[in-house]
C-alpha cells in the first residue's frame, strides 16, 4: 500500500531541492502477516512539530505492540515521491510517476531523499554537534527515546 504526494516546503534546510521532492508513505502487508493476524505497533504519542534551538530535547518516541514483537528504533532516510517542478505540475503529467500526485501510486523500488552532505544525513537529520562527527539528535535503539540539543534554526525533514 503506497501514497505519494509532492512537494516539500522550499525553506527546508537539510535536503537537496525540497520543492521538487515529495514523499512516499508505504507499507507491505505480507501473506504471512495476514495469516498470523499480526498487529502493528502503536506509538505512545506524536513527535513535537516544533523544538527549540539550544534547548535540551528528550522525547519518548516508543511504541507498543500487542503481539509482543521486538521493536527497534533508528533514524532513516525518507522516501521520495511525487515530482515537482513545472513538468510535475503540468495537468498532463500531474497524476503520472513524474507528477505531483501519482494516481495510483508508482510501484517500488523507491528512491530515498538526498540529504545535503556533509552537514546532514539520514542518521543526523538536524546535523552534527559542532566540531565532532556526533549527531545532534540520537535515538536509543531499544527504548525509542530521542535526545539531543538542536543547534540550528530552520525546518528539517
Amino acid at each position: 500500500i503506497s501514497y505519494q504526494r509532492c512537494c516539500r516546503n522550499i525553506t527546508i534546510n537539510n535536503i537537496i531541492d525540497p520543492e521538487s521532492v515529495g514523499a512516499t508513505y508505504t507499507v507491505e502487508i505480507t501473506p504471512e502477516a495476514q495469516q498470523l493476524c499480526n498487529s502493528s505497533p502503536v506509538f505512545k504519542s506524536f513527535p513535537p512539530t516544533v523544538i527549540c534551538a539550544d534547548a535540551a530535547l528528550e522525547f519518548d518516541h516508543s511504541a507498543t505492540d500487542k503481539d509482543g514483537d521486538q521493536l527497534v528504533y533508528e533514524f532513516c532516510s525518507p522516501i521520495r515521491g511525487g515530482g515537482g517542478g513545472a513538468l510535475g505540475l503540468d495537468p498532463l503529467y500531474a497524476a503520472t510517476c513524474i507528477g505531483a500526485y501519482p494516481t495510483p501510486a508508482c510501484p517500488p523500488p523507491y528512491d530515498q531523499v538526498t540529504f545535503l552532505p556533509p552537514a546532514y544525513s539520514s542518521i543526523a537529520p538536524l546535523g552534527y554537534v559542532s566540531g565532532t562527527n556526533q549527531p545532534v539528535l540520537k535515538i536509543d535503539p531499544n527504548t525509542g527515546i530521542i535526545t539531543g540539543r538542536p543547534q540550528t534554526l530552520g525546518q528539517f525533514v
